[in-house]
C-alpha cells in the first residue's frame, strides 16, 4: 500500500519495494525524519515478500528494494547489516521469562517463520530431522502478524525479526534472544543494476543506513 504525502509542491519520487517487517518496523521512523528534512520528495511504499521485491526492482516497478539479500542476476546491493531474529513464546511454555534460548532446546516445538528461508533454519531443519525424524517441524506463513499471533496462543515458537518485535505489543517475556547458535538475516538495499541511482534515491539510503547504524539487533556492516 501506498504511502503518499499530498504537497503540490513535491516535485521527486522515489519508490521503495519493502518486506512488511521492514515497512512496520524501520521504515515509519525512517520517513518521518527523512519527510521533514525533504518535502518535496514524494516516497511512496510497496510491501511484499522477498521473491516479489526482487521481481518488482529488476523490472523497474520500484527504485529500490528493501530486504533479504538474495542471489540475484542483474542486481546490484548495499549491505544494510545483520539482524537478530527473537523467538516468541506464549507464556505456557517452559521457557517464558528466560530471556534467552539456545537453538537446540527448541526441537520439540513448531517453528513458525516468515518465507524467507535462511542457512540457519535450514540447518535446524536437518537437525530436527536426524534427532528426532520430524519433516515439519518449521511452518511458513505470509505475514508477521500470523507469526505473532499464533506464538501468544501456543502454537508453536514464532521467529520474528528484533525490528519488527521492538515495536509491537508484546510481553518482554515472551520474547528470547537465540543462542548456540543466534539466528540472523542479512538486509540489503537493492536496486537494478541498469537503474541510475538519482538524487532522492541516494537521500533515501542515506537515512535507511544512518537509522539502521542505531538500531537496537542491527549488527552494521561497513
Amino acid at each position: 500500500e501506498n504511502i503518499r504525502r499530498s504537497s503540490a509542491a513535491a516535485q521527486e519520487h522515489v519508490s521503495i519495494a519493502c518486506l512488511p517487517t521492514l515497512a512496520s518496523g524501520v521504515l515509519p521512523a525512517v520517513l518521518h525524519d527523512f519527510q521533514a528534512k525533504n518535502p518535496r520528495i514524494l516516497v511512496s511504499i510497496r510491501e511484499m515478500n522477498n521473491e516479489d521485491l526482487y521481481d518488482c526492482v529488476t523490472s523497474h516497478e520500484a527504485d529500490m528494494g528493501l530486504g533479504v539479500r538474495i542471489n540475484r542476476p542483474g542486481c546490484s546491493f548495499v549491505p544494510l547489516g545483520d539482524e537478530e531474529m527473537l523467538a516468541i513464546v506464549s507464556p505456557d511454555n517452559p521457557h517464558f521469562g528466560a530471556g534467552e534460548v539456545a537453538m537446540s532446546a527448541l526441537l520439540e516445538f513448531s517453528l513458525l517463520i516468515l518465507p524467507q528461508a535462511t542457512p540457519t533454519v535450514t540447518a535446524f531443519e536437518q537437525l530436527a530431522r536426524e534427532r528426532l525424524g520430524v519433516t515439519e517441524i518449521v511452518q511458513r506463513f505470509a505475514q508477521p502478524e500470523t507469526v505473532l499471533r499464533m506464538s501468544r496462543y501456543g502454537i508453536g515458537v514464532g521467529l520474528l525479526p528484533s525490528s519488527y518485535v521492538m515495536v509491537q505489543d508484546v510481553d518482554p517475556r515472551s520474547v528470547l534472544r537465540l543462542t548456540r547458535p543466534g539466528l540472523r538475516r542479512p538486509l540489503s538495499l537493492v536496486t537494478s543494476e541498469r537503474l541510475t541511482t538519482n538524487r532522492p534515491m541516494e537521500l533515501i539510503k542515506r537515512a535507511l543506513t544512518d537509522h539502521l547504524r542505531q538500531s537496537d539487533g542491527i549488527a552494521w556492516t561497513e
